[in-house]
C-alpha cells in the first residue's frame, strides 16, 4: 500500500515529508509524492520571480526521473524554450524524494484543474492507504478564494487524512523522559 502526500511549491508543503515518512516506516509502506499542475501552480513555476528558482532546480535534476514521473505532453506550456512546467514540477517532488531513504518513493505530476479534486481522485485508487499533506493555515480573506485544499480533502476523502499544521502553528514538542 502507498500513502500519498501532496505537494505544491511551497516549503510549507514538505512539512508532510517527514511526517509520512515516520507513517511509511511504522506502517511498512510506501510514499507517492503528487504536485497537482493546475493552471496557478503551472503559472507559479513559469512567473518571472519563481521561475529563475524553479529553472535552477530543474537544470540541477535534468535527466533525473523517478519511476512514476508524468510525461510533461499533459500540461499545457506557455514558453518552449525553457523547460516544461511538468519538469520543473518533477525535480522539485525529485528534491523531496531524495531526503527519503530505505522506503519506496514514486512522485508523479497529475493534471488537474482543482487540486482538491484532483487529489481526491488519486486517493480513491485502491493502491492509496492514506493521505498525508500540510495545511498552509490560512484564515479570513487569505482562505476565501480558493477555500482549504486540506479541508476540502478531508472532507471528501475515502482514506484517512492526516493533516500536518504550517510550521508557525505546531507546538514545540520535547522528547519523552527515560
Amino acid at each position: 500500500m502507498t500513502i500519498l502526500v501532496p505537494l505544491d511549491t511551497s516549503d510549507v508543503s514538505t512539512t508532510a515529508v517527514g511526517h509520512a515518512e515516520h507513517l511509511a516506516r511504522a506502517l511498512g509502506e510506501d510514499l507517492l509524492l503528487v504536485t497537482v499542475a493546475d493552471a496557478a501552480t503551472t503559472r507559479s513555476v513559469e512567473s518571472p520571480e519563481t521561475g529563475r528558482a524553479a529553472q535552477r532546480v530543474w537544470e540541477e535534476r535534468r535527466g533525473a526521473r523517478l519511476p512514476g514521473a508524468s510525461a510533461p505532453s499533459r500540461i499545457p506550456h506557455s514558453d518552449p524554450s525553457g523547460p516544461h512546467p511538468v519538469e520543473i514540477l518533477e525535480a522539485n517532488l525529485a528534491r523531496a524524494a531524495e531526503t527519503i531513504t530505505g522506503i519506496d518513493v514514486a512522485i508523479d505530476v497529475i493534471a488537474g484543474d482543482d487540486a482538491a479534486d484532483a487529489i481526491v481522485t488519486r486517493a480513491d485508487r485502491p493502491d492509496v492507504s492514506m493521505v498525508v499533506l500540510a495545511t498552509h493555515g490560512r484564515t479570513g480573506l487569505q482562505r476565501w478564494p480558493m477555500g482549504s485544499v486540506a479541508e476540502r480533502v478531508v472532507r471528501s476523502a475515502t482514506v484517512p487524512v492526516h493533516v500536518v499544521p504550517a510550521p508557525w502553528r505546531q507546538r514545540p514538542t520535547t522528547p519523552p523522559a527515560d
